[in-house]
Parts: C-alpha cells; sequence; structure tokens
C-alpha cells in the first residue's frame, strides 16, 4: 500500500500471540535504510501463539546506522505473575551483544510510577528520549484507561506515558511529540504514536 503511495519501505515482522481469539497480534519495524539483519528474543516465560503472556521483541540493524539496533517492543506489566522484571533481566541479557540499542514501544510501565519498570530502565543505563528531547509535548500516548490497566490504575488517570523510546546511546534528541491522538492525526489505535528526531553523527 505504501509502494503504490510512492513511500518505499523495508520491513520486518513478527507474529506472537493470538488476541482475543480472533487477531493475529505481533510487532514490526519499518525503515528507510535496507535491514542488514533482523533478530527475535522471547523475554516471557510463555512461548506459545495460543498464550496471550507470550513477550518478545523484535530487532533489526540497518546499513545507513551499522552500529545501531532498533527493537520494536512489548512487554508484561509490572506486577504481573510473568513480571516485567523477569522480562527485562531475559532483554538485557538477550541484548548485550550489541552496542548502541534502541528500545521503541509498549513498555506497560507508565512513567509516571516511580520504583518500578521505568525506574528499572532507567536504573540500567538507558535514557528516555522525552527527557532527553529539546523540544517535546507532554508525552501521554494513553487517554484513560484501557484494557489490561482496569485493575491496575486508579480510575481517574488522566492519561499515562506507557510508550516510550530508550536508548544507551547518548544521541541528540532534537524533538518528541504523540501523533495519532485525535490532534496531530486521526485516532487509529488506544494507543499513540510518538516521532522523534534524532540527530546522529
Amino acid at each position: 500500500m505504501l509502494s503504490r503511495m510512492g513511500v518505499d519501505y523495508y520491513w520486518s515482522y513478527k507474529n506472537i500471540k493470538n488476541g482475543y481469539g480472533i487477531f493475529d497480534e505481533g510487532i514490526a519495524v519499518l525503515s528507510k535504510s535496507r535491514i542488514t539483519k533482523a533478530v527475535c528474543l522471547t523475554v516471557s516465560r510463555e512461548d506459545n501463539y495460543n498464550d496471550w503472556r507470550t513477550r518478545k521483541l523484535l530487532g533489526v540493524k540497518v546499513k545507513d546506522y551499522p552500529d545501531d539496533i532498533f527493537f520494536s517492543v512489548h512487554y508484561g506489566w509490572w506486577n504481573d505473575s510473568d513480571s516485567f522484571a523477569d522480562q527485562w533481566l531475559k532483554t538485557i541479557n538477550g541484548i548485550r551483544e550489541y552496542k548502541n540499542i534502541w528500545l521503541m514501544g509498549d513498555f506497560n510501565n507508565p512513567a509516571e510510577i516511580k520504583g518500578e519498570g521505568y525506574s528499572l530502565v532507567s536504573a540500567s543505563g538507558f535514557y528516555d528520549s522525552f527527557l532527553k528531547a529539546q523540544s517535546r509535548d507532554d508525552g501521554i500516548t494513553v487517554n484513560g484507561i484501557i484494557d489490561g490497566w482496569r485493575d491496575r490504575i486508579k480510575s481517574d488517570a488522566k492519561g499515562m506515558r506507557i510508550d516510550q523510546i530508550w536508548s544507551c546511546r547518548k544521541a541528540e534528541i532534537l524533538s518528541h511529540r504523540i501523533v495519532f491522538d485525535g490532534k496531530n492525526y486521526p485516532v487509529i489505535s488506544d494507543h499513540y504514536g510518538i516521532i522523534t528526531e534524532i540527530k546522529l553523527p
């Protein structure tokens, strides 16, 4: 569809689980630079397409930035039986061979809650692109309460910043803004999107 519109991308996709009994849920990475390597890492205890708790990361290396690897992620919750802390430990062990690492997606750990997943990532030597950005908005990627959060957060919550972009690289983050939120492009999901402009050497 993008090619028909005159926009060409390289891409990789990994299906992970069956959602709600009808959806083929997965993660993807699209790149304007040719993909030279794709890797998939299971971070959950389960590795079963029919178990919604299955969690994986999909990473790609691209021609224009050979020292960097870009992961699309979707983690579990902090206080789940298969906790974020356990999934994060598997992540750290699985990515230690790479140099400049980018982790992008649904962390299921609100930046507003200290002492849980967000704090764990920050303490692991990663930088939050939202905080590093020279220009940014409020960063809220989920407005109100959505599936998976109804029993985990106060009913009067105004929103959460659970979709994040982290890197262990000290890159210059020029901007960080939210899209597909009804203000900047139509809403297409219960999660909004993030656009960051990053200056790499």
